[in-house]
């Protein structure tokens, strides 16, 4: 079976470094969620345990950060009730 190759958000093909770059942003996140709930992670986070800019993230993640927002604020609704 062959691998499927890794997209950015935009649909394009990602290179060697790029892949290592997506899969190192996969891991951080991982690692993170192993330790918290993602309600209590941000982008930023992340992208410290990766040593680069939380807005490379953006680069190969379809993330709004409003709907992020808006999730945050409905769980947040819900654990109140």
């Amino acid at each position: 079976m062959k691998a499927r190759a890794m997209k950015d958000k935009a649909g394009r093909q990602l290179g060697n470094r790029a892949q290592k770059t997506r899969q190192r942003f996969l891991d951080a996140t991982a690692k993170l969620l192993a330790e918290r709930s993602i309600l209590e992670i941000s982008v930023t986070e992340i992208a410290r345990e990766v040593d680069t800019a939380s807005s490379l993230f953006y680069h190969y993640f379809k993330v709004s950060r409003m709907r992020r927002a808006n999730w945050r604020a409905s769980h947040r609704r819900k654990c109140r009730i």
